[in-house]
């Protein structure tokens, strides 16, 4: 029961989230410019740990009933987030201000989407209080949400080092967003109500979010074919045919959703590490 509720804990502060994070842009960076930035994946992670702790807090009446066993471990953690948060905070800052005049506009830019999603206006927080069930409003939200972090992961590594955009970039845009955004979906619907999780589950949904998983296989296939990218790059498969297992496996058996995400997250971060590692080593 106790490892239990330390996973529950461990899985409600997004910590994994964040790592996963960092991990992708890393990725991105080793796969673009066999390098990588560390300014750059702290600030991801900073930014992602603020931007999820505060959706916590200000969610915590409506997600409270589903971290019952753990509540008061869960009020106390709130506690010590108020200063994780003002401190992740100054750190953003240090890294924005240390850096180019470009990534600046880009942290500005980024930081409104977040921000907005995040805080959903106050006027529209009740509005999508009534839309909690319905399934357009859900993917709008996940493909929004999947095209600010895609963002975030594909492109600041290249304003924070004044890199040139190439053909590469783009494609590498395409894979990262399908598998982003098929976690993001699978992610948030572990948090919807039932009747939701429901509909999206019996529905052909999940069989087309595990079909659009073969693109980024084909992006990766096609870009060495074409010369745009070479032969060790066939590592790039395996995150995106993990995510088409894990899809496959989730929406057969939609249960124990917290661990199956956790599973899925730790997996994404071991291969797109490895990932980064073999882009490293064969230069």
């Amino acid at each position: 029961m106790i490892k239990r509720n330390h996973f529950k804990l461990l899985y409600y502060s997004h910590i994994p989230l964040v790592f996963l994070a960092m991990v992708l842009a890393g990725t991105i960076s080793a796969v673009l410019y066999q390098r990588i930035n560390w300014q750059v994946i702290l600030l991801v992670g900073l930014s992602t740990f603020v931007t999820y702790s505060l959706d916590n807090l200000m969610d915590w009446n409506r997600d409270k009933f589903h971290y019952e066993s753990i509540q008061k471990a869960i009020e106390r953690y709130h506690k010590v987030t108020y200063g994780l948060i003002g401190a992740a905070g100054a750190g953003i800052i240090l890294l924005v201000f240390n850096s180019s005049n470009e990534l600046r506009i880009g942290i500005l830019l980024l930081g409104a989407a977040a921000a907005m999603n995040t805080t959903r206006f106050l006027v529209l927080k009740e509005h999508n209080k009534k839309n909690t069930e319905r399934i357009l409003p859900f993917f709008l939200n996940r493909i929004f949400i999947s095209l600010v972090w895609t963002t975030v992961c594909v492109f600041l590594p290249i304003w924070y080092d004044n890199r040139p955009i190439m053909p590469l970039t783009w494609h590498t845009f395409i894979y990262m967003y399908v598998l982003i955004l098929s976690y993001a979906v699978i992610w948030k619907l572990e948090k919807s109500p039932f009747s939701l999780q429901k509909k999206v589950f019996s529905s052909r949904i999940p069989a087309a979010l595990a079909g659009l998983t073969l693109l980024p296989m084909l992006v990766v296939v096609l870009d060495i074919l074409r010369g745009y990218a070479p032969l060790h790059n066939l590592v790039n498969l395996a995150p995106p045919i993990a995510c088409l297992i894990g899809l496959v496996k989730i929406s057969s058996h939609p249960f124990n959703l917290q661990l199956k995400i956790s599973l899925m997250t730790v997996i994404l971060i071991v291969l797109c590490s490895f990932s980064a590692a073999i882009h490293l080593i064969v230069v």
